[in-house]
């Protein structure tokens, strides 16, 4: 395993052979802003790279509490050396030094979940979809329209009024203004409760490299009150907010949130958050994002934060697919990120297959204030229970998957029920590598 430049060029080689998709745009990005500080597992056939993954570092944010987590990609093998425990061994060296360095968890964008189950892995994350073909228009009420008619009649504008005299209009993110973004962007998805690859400008002048690759970029939302005017601004003019706030208000457009956009084989925005849960100004988002689109129709929107709701779309318009698969690495890092209402302890008998230093016998400790996991030399089944604060509470046995399973909140553990610990956020990683 290295980074030296015999590695990166076969695992592009590798890369163009096995993801035909990925166009050299793409990766000559991912060589220069990616390859150039990630970790590259390689498998060798008469000195020769067949088989591959990358480790790709991020920051992540789980509620007041930061870790290191790895972004496994370009996970892949040619097809003459397939079904020759290739993969496994890079797999199993992965967890081996993720689980060495602190991080609590890897996590990977499916081709197909059957791949990756059997290592432990579980889906927690389902990203929604939603292809519109046309101009999104949102519904009005009969008030709303005769207020639109009479705040700016016969006007058209980029993002109709449906909030009292608020419009939401979206323009192309400036270079200069990746600091605020980042700022506004943490802030909103730390206050949405989500664990999220921490935001901060370096993070933002990747993405913006990235998005380029796929001949996208990063969209803005403003709210702006009274009479907007659009027409002649151009998207990329920096100064494109302020123009929009002519005659009506004196009031500087507010920034809403953010998307980003690629444009290679169909029209795509994703991550399309607003610092509002108001349903009818996400209405008005997707119809400045339908608008910005309106000559690559139809356009793929997705990975709208868990519970938004847009009026005029009901659940029925979505599709899901399987976006985020997490595999515990360290379990005792884990451990510390939990809470509980109220202190909890409890011996936990853990079977895993692939990390010897996950499997076994533990002593988990629980408050409102973190976790604490220690392993026990020896089976404690002679202790039918362990006491804790209010009481006591029995062994608990589980696999490594079904631990995930509570701890991410895909499913519930009567012990964890009755302890009243809390299942880590809601994972929102819509990061394309």
């Amino acid at each position: 395993m290295g980074n030296d430049e015999k590695v990166k060029r076969e695992s592009r080689a590798l890369w163009e052979a096995v993801f035909k998709e990925d166009t050299q745009q793409f990766l000559d990005y991912y060589d220069a802003y990616v390859a150039d500080h990630n970790k590259i597992y390689v498998d060798e056939d008469n000195g020769k790279t067949v088989a591959m993954l990358h480790r790709n570092p991020y920051q992540i944010c789980m509620g007041d509490m930061h870790a290191n987590a790895s972004y496994i990609v370009a996970v892949a093998t040619r097809e003459e050396c397939r079904h020759q425990g290739r993969m496994k061994r890079l797999l199993l060296e992965a967890f081996a030094d993720s689980f060495r360095e602190g991080e609590p968890f890897v996590y990977l964008m499916p081709a197909s979940e059957k791949i990756y189950l059997p290592f432990g892995f579980r889906t927690v994350y389902y990203q929604n979809i939603l292809t519109l073909g046309s101009i999104f228009n949102p519904v009005q009420t009969a008030a709303e329209m005769r207020a639109a008619e009479i705040a700016e009649p016969g006007a058209a504008t980029y993002g109709r009024t449906t909030c009292g005299s608020i419009r939401v209009i979206c323009r192309r993110a400036m270079y200069s203004r990746l600091a605020e973004l980042a700022d506004f962007s943490e802030r909103v998805l730390s206050e949405k409760g989500v664990v999220h690859t921490k935001r901060d400008a370096a993070y933002y002048k990747r993405i913006w490299k990235e998005q380029e690759a796929v001949n996208g970029g990063i969209l803005l939302f403003y709210a702006a009150e009274g009479k907007t005017e659009t027409d002649g601004v151009e998207a990329g003019d920096e100064n494109a907010a302020k123009k929009c706030c002519r005659q009506g208000s004196d009031r500087k457009p507010r920034l809403l949130g953010w998307c980003f956009t690629g444009l290679e084989d169909a029209a795509e925005a994703w991550e399309l958050v607003l610092d509002t849960e108001d349903p009818s100004l996400y209405a008005q988002a997707l119809r400045a994002v339908t608008e910005y689109f309106r000559e690559e129709l139809p356009v793929k929107v997705s990975g709208l934060l868990p519970g938004t709701a847009i009026a005029g779309i009901s659940n029925r318009e979505y599709s899901w697919r399987p976006m985020t698969m997490v595999r515990i690495t360290n379990l005792s890092a884990l451990a510390e990120r939990l809470c509980a209402k109220a202190p909890f302890a409890c011996n936990l008998h853990i079977r895993d297959e692939w990390i010897p230093q996950n499997d076994g016998w533990f002593y988990l400790q629980v408050a409102g204030d973190g976790g604490r996991l220690s392993r026990l030399e020896e089976s404690p089944l002679s202790a039918v229970t362990v006491q804790r604060h209010s009481g006591a509470c029995t062994c608990v046995e589980m696999t490594i998957e079904e631990l995930t399973d509570v701890l991410f909140g895909i499913r519930c553990h009567p012990a964890w029920e009755a302890a009243q610990i809390k299942p880590l956020p809601p994972l929102y990683f819509n990061e394309l590598v």
